[in-house]
């Protein structure tokens, strides 16, 4: 029998029908408190038993509010909670065919406000300045650092510092040129740009508190000015945040995440070029709906330590790049993935046996369509997820680590040689990344040996989250219910984790891992080895769980050799690349939330994102639909297709056709429609043309924290036009993107910032602060050029770019050029290195090029405005040049080889 409850409940956007609600309430608030009865007979009765105080009040009978699927019931009971601060225990009782049993016992303190508007006392210090509130015996200190940013945090019960106190006098600090801080009577916090307020902080806060003068909760408001909001991470409903109310909390939605979110971040700036950073990992909602024409209310509302440091935030100044620079510097800078990861992706869950995902190499390569990655996700036994699937093996009871030769493979098993396909793959310039779960998997059905060793062993040294009683936790609900979770601040769960995979890397060659979820931490009070409970853990979890397998990955590969594929995340996870969007169905409206989910999260401070071609689930995308989101993703970040187990991820699709892959082959076959394979592989060969652009601007972002696609507020924060377009933005520093979102558009309109822009497919030269109309079939998404800039692109042997026909198809090697080019749009100047020796820069003026350091190989110097350079000079010495025709997008352009052997 079984009575499960969970007081927080499981996600706050939906009623689990087993939470307490309102979670913390207020003493007088009634409180319904829900359950449900598993494994239990139709007429049993349940009744709920409580005391407040000690002192038992009347029994409740519950209510049944329905049932589920599997015909458990639920329960309902209503209470109200006395007047006064209190503590509510109760427990549940089963009346169950003569028998009687009851669940274990669960409490809460109900709370009262209290509001803190005027300080005591303020006095300044070496720091800034020093702020005392007094409640009844409650003290609490205010402490207001001001340097280049402002350091706000707030404290309780610091007797000791209360008479450290001086006297205040108004004040100003200098922050930099442009900004000044003003300290001022009655106590309030302002904050200048160029003489005009953008910060007025006159702190006030609500604290919800118990009778033993804990904090569960605590307010406070910040006027700021603001038109946009920017940030909050990765946002599907809207990059700009005004009139919205972010919530900071990590959750798993199913497609249609609208306001939800895998990966908030309690950052965010606005147009106003001032930020905030909220530190800690507390849930946390921002209101910003009361914002005026220029001025804006700003309300934070968080859940909070019940002793010491309350809250914790920085204001953070300075143009985008700055704000963002500035937050990475404290959280941590971006990684740089490898070189690889650059390059087409191939994915699918369908793929479960090595013939199939050898299959798919071959379609590649039969119909000259790169990658550079292959995604494996049904590759395991399902159960330990570091066992292949179908091998067979001794299981080890003491907790030790497989290697390779543990294991056998039948012939006609689904893997008859994991070594051979690795190495496969490695032949085809392919790297390869496996699927993996932060669980130790409850499975009821017929299972191996070694899932009930490793769980036992978990156990027995407590390598899982633990409940509060250290029995283990266990997921609540959902998905991998009732499943143990791994304790990644325990060192000896890392060694054991990873110990298991290690084979996988040394042995085979594996060189990522795709780290879906790790959002599914519901039970506050379950607590982490480093001391945290999950109500603090719960939003850090998916970093901890990434930053692990990142370091795994250091320690036996090396720096930057390999890549995690992660789903959740929270502050400080641009340290563990990559991520990805997570789940969304095939339709448009799913592709724009895809959009604005990369532009937003690259503002906050993330740079390297991916998202599924075409939607991962439901019905077939259509050909628009699959090519408009192939296009897109070949100017994004990361390029991947990916899709839905071939059942479906939570029902089953009707179709004529049963592999429910993504890859254009496979949609061709679909659709009945081969114009997808030939315009797939122009798009994929053409992100391997651009593969040495794309890497010189990766390590740039990585350099700066720079988002590899940038909203048009990064570049051009002082221009109006931004404010309201959410669908372009730069790749890179050089290259403006519009995908084309809407169904059936046959093109749109495209502001060009100002300066000269040059169309990426004619060469078209267009004025800048000028809107354009782009027509674009499908083969083409409106893409312009910055003039003034060189652009490194890798050609074909036959100089060949941008074409449907095999004939324009390039290598997918990553470790050597075809034919390296640069693409001279009026460009003056350029430093470019690469991973392979090249390290040179490059100056042009009238109409001569001098190049400077080190090549490696020969390369093509195409001046697209037309304009012959005549005099090129490599290390001082003049050399001659071979002049060469090349095919870019059907229109025939002139080139200057530079030949290697003029290297000094």
């Amino acid at each position: 029998m079984s009575i499960k409850h969970m007081p927080s409940g499981l996600f706050p956007h939906f009623d689990s029908g087993l939470e307490r609600r309102p979670f913390h309430p207020l003493a007088g608030e009634s409180v319904c408190i829900g359950c449900r009865l598993d494994d239990v007979l139709p007429d049993a009765k349940v009744s709920m038993k409580w005391k407040v105080d000690g002192v038992e009040m009347p029994i409740v009978q519950g209510s049944c509010t329905g049932h589920n699927d599997q015909g458990q019931r639920y329960f309902s009971f209503t209470i109200q909670t006395p007047s006064h601060c209190s503590t509510v225990v109760y427990s549940f009782l089963i009346e169950n065919n003569n028998d009687i049993d009851i669940s274990p016992s669960f409490r809460f303190e109900t709370l009262k406000i209290i509001e803190l508007d005027k300080p005591s006392v303020v006095s300044e210090n070496e720091n800034g300045v020093c702020v005392l509130y007094k409640m009844d015996t409650r003290k609490y200190v205010l402490n207001i650092n001001i340097n280049k940013s402002i350091h706000v945090f707030f404290e309780n019960h610091l007797t000791d510092k209360v008479n450290q106190f001086s006297t205040f006098n108004e004040k100003e600090y200098i922050l930099n040129n442009d900004y000044t801080a003003h300290l001022k009577t009655p106590f309030r916090l302002v904050i200048k740009k160029d003489g005009i307020d953008i910060v007025d902080y006159e702190p006030k806060f609500k604290l919800w508190v118990d009778k033993h003068d804990n904090t569960y909760q605590i307010e406070t408001n910040l006027m700021m000015a603001a038109s946009a909001f920017y940030g909050f991470g990765e946002k599907f409903d809207s990059v700009n945040q005004k009139g919205k109310s972010p919530l900071s909390y990590v959750v798993e939605q199913y497609s249609n995440q609208q306001e939800k979110t895998y990966f908030p971040i309690p950052f965010f700036f606005t147009d106003y070029q001032i930020g905030f950073l909220q530190h800690g990992t507390w849930k946390t909602q921002f209101f910003l709906h009361d914002c005026t024409e220029r001025m804006g209310n700003v309300r934070i509302f968080s859940r909070c330590p019940k002793q010491g440091l309350l809250f914790s935030g920085e204001l953070l100044m300075g143009r985008p790049s700055e704000i963002i620079d500035d937050y990475t510097s404290k959280t941590g800078s971006p990684t740089l993935p490898p070189k690889w990861a650059f390059g087409p992706w191939v994915s699918s869950n369908g793929w479960n046996t090595q013939e199939e995902a050898l299959e798919q190499v071959e379609k590649m390569n039969s119909l000259a369509i790169p990658a550079t990655v292959m995604v494996l996700e049904a590759w395991s036994d399902e159960e330990t997820f570091y066992i292949w699937n179908d091998a067979k093996y001794t299981p080890k009871e003491d907790g030790s680590a497989f290697s390779y030769k543990d294991f056998t493979f039948s012939p006609e098993g689904k893997w008859p040689n994991p070594k051979k396909f690795v190495d496969i793959l490695h032949e085809n310039n392919m790297e390869l990344i496996l699927w993996q779960i932060p669980v130790i998997k409850y499975e009821a059905a017929p299972h191996g040996k070694q899932l009930d060793l490793d769980t036992e062993y978990a156990i027995e040294n407590e390598l899982c989250i633990l409940n509060e009683d250290n029995s283990p936790y266990r997921i609540t609900e959902m998905w991998f219910g009732n499943s143990l979770m791994p304790d990644f601040t325990n060192e000896e769960t890392f060694n054991w984790w990873f110990d298991k995979r290690k084979y996988l890397v040394t042995e085979l060659g594996v060189a990522g891992f795709k780290t879906d979820g790790g959002e599914f931490l519901f039970d506050e009070r379950a607590y982490l080895s480093d001391g945290r409970r999950i109500e603090e853990a719960h939003n850090d979890y998916p970093v901890l769980y990434g930053m692990a397998y990142h370091r795994f990955m250091k320690q036996t590969m090396g720096d930057k050799k390999g890549v995690t594929f992660s789903r959740a995340g929270y502050t400080g996870a641009q340290q563990y690349p990559i991520h990805w969007a997570g789940d969304q169905v095939s339709n448009f409206s799913e592709l724009k939330a895809q959009l604005l989910a990369g532009l937003s999260l690259g503002l906050s401070g993330v740079p390297f994102w991916g998202f599924d071609i075409g939607g991962f689930a439901g019905d077939f995308p259509s050909t628009e639909l699959y090519l408009r989101s192939t296009a897109f993703a070949a100017f994004a970040p990361i390029m991947q297709f990916h899709s839905e187990p071939r059942y479906g991820q939570y029902y089953m699709t009707q179709r004529n056709h049963w592999n429910n892959d993504r890859s254009p082959w496979n949609m061709a076959i679909a659709n009945k429609d081969d114009s997808i394979i030939s315009i797939y592989r122009q798009y994929a060969n053409l992100r391997m043309n651009m593969l040495p652009y794309l890497w010189r601007e990766a390590e740039y972002c990585a350099e700066t924290s720079r988002p590899m696609m940038a909203h048009l507020i990064y570049d051009y924060s002082s221009r109006q036009e931004v404010l309201d377009i959410e669908d372009e933005y730069m790749l890179g520093r050089d290259i403006l993107v519009a995908p084309i979102i809407e169904e059936g558009s046959k093109g749109r309109e495209v502001w060009l910032p100002p300066g000269k822009w040059y169309d990426f497919w004619d060469g078209n030269q267009y004025d800048g602060n000028t809107k354009q109309y782009v027509s674009c079939n499908y083969n083409r998404i409106p893409v312009f050029v910055r003039a003034e800039s060189i652009i490194p692109m890798n050609l074909n042997h036959a100089l060949w770019m941008g074409d449907e026909s095999v004939e324009a198809a390039i290598s997918n090697c990553c470790s050597k050029y075809e034919r390296l080019c640069f693409f001279v749009y009026e460009g003056k100047n350029m430093d470019f290195r690469d991973d392979m020796g090249t390290e040179i820069k490059i100056n042009i003026a009238d109409k001569q090029c001098i190049i400077d350091g080190k090549l490696s190989c020969d390369f093509t110097i195409v001046p697209m405005n037309g304009e012959e350079i005549d005099d090129y000079i490599v290390n001082n010495s003049r050399v001659n040049i071979n002049k060469c025709k090349l095919q870019m997008f059907g229109i025939e352009r002139s080139g200057y080889q530079i030949l290697m052997k003029h290297n000094n």
